[in-house]
């Protein structure tokens, strides 16, 4: 499946991560586009107007999503970068997400360790008993709890085996580790089964957002072993996005006036001559592990 970030496909100006002021209209546009669905978030500073907040709001979305023929799929919690998971004042907003999140029948509830729920020696241990009890909760409700961060698959195994819990997976996000000096195709074959969700985007040298590309490490020109690597460690069972699929498919998605639909084109290509297509990837169904992909488009 490929899905989307709610906002990226609203006008937002310069800003990045910008909840929509008409959120139910992106599902028609993702539907149109040939998205499988919208990945919702919370923001840093809570937004009450946010209709996951209230019963209504999401009855709201389950009818566009069914009008849309989008799959209700993830939700990236923000918020937690701004409040420290460590507090149980944190702690309490989540179980109320969570219990939202269910009503609408998330699959995947993503928590990004930046800001201030990165893990340190002096938070570390509330932090791991909070995320322990927050894997028990969303079982219960069916959801799936994934970890954001750039932590390596040693580090992450670590946490997982302190957190005492089956329910906990990783979110590998592109971007933020463009800048590491690591080898993600490595880290790729080292997470197999534990990594259930992957942001796709780029990164520059200066740690900003860019079109696919106009990284420091061109990141489509490695974007076939990349994805290759994906699918044999994970042994995936469903469509995977190809970079000649993403080179066709992502220009579709410029509804932003700042942004030069050649020039996306151009980028996303990669000037490789290079394919990896769907058929290819789809030959080893081998188990029922799936990866699925978020696309983060940048507004520069």
């Amino acid at each position: 499946m490929l899905g989307i970030v709610q906002g990226r496909l609203s006008f937002s100006g310069k800003k990045l991560q910008f909840f929509p002021k008409r959120p139910l209209n992106e599902f028609k546009l993702a539907s149109k586009i040939g998205y499988d669905f919208i990945e919702f978030f919370g923001e840093r500073i809570k937004n009450n107007n946010n209709p996951i907040w209230t019963d209504d709001g999401i009855k709201k979305y389950i009818k566009a999503s069914k009008k849309y023929n989008q799959k209700i799929y993830s939700f990236c919690d923000d918020y937690i970068i701004n409040h420290s998971l460590s507090s149980k004042k944190t702690l309490n907003e989540i179980l109320n997400t969570i219990k939202q999140l269910s009503k609408l029948k998330i699959k995947k509830y993503i928590l990004p360790l930046y800001g201030k729920s990165f893990i340190n020696k002096k938070n570390q241990k509330k932090i791991i008993e909070n995320l322990s009890f927050i894997s028990k909760i969303c079982k219960t409700k069916k959801i799936e709890l994934l970890i954001e961060s750039n932590m390596s698959p040693k580090k992450f195994f670590s946490l997982k085996k302190k957190i005492k819990s089956n329910n906990c997976y990783f979110l590998f996000d592109t971007g933020n580790r463009v800048l590491l000096k690591k080898n993600s195709v490595l880290d790729i074959h080292k997470f197999k089964n534990e990594m259930k969700h992957v942001h796709l985007k780029d990164k520059n040298y200066k740690n900003k957002n860019v079109v696919f590309g106009k990284s420091s490490c061109n990141f489509f020109n490695c974007g076939i072993d990349f994805i290759q690597s994906l699918h044999q460690a994970a042994h995936i069972s469903t469509k995977i996005v190809s970079p000649l699929w993403v080179s066709r498919t992502l220009p579709k998605l410029v509804c932003n006036p700042s942004i030069d639909t050649k020039t996306s084109a151009s980028a996303l290509s990669g000037n490789s001559t290079r394919s990896c297509p769907l058929e290819q990837l789809e030959k080893n169904k081998k188990s029922n592990t799936a990866i699925y992909f978020i696309v983060l488009f940048f507004r520069l």
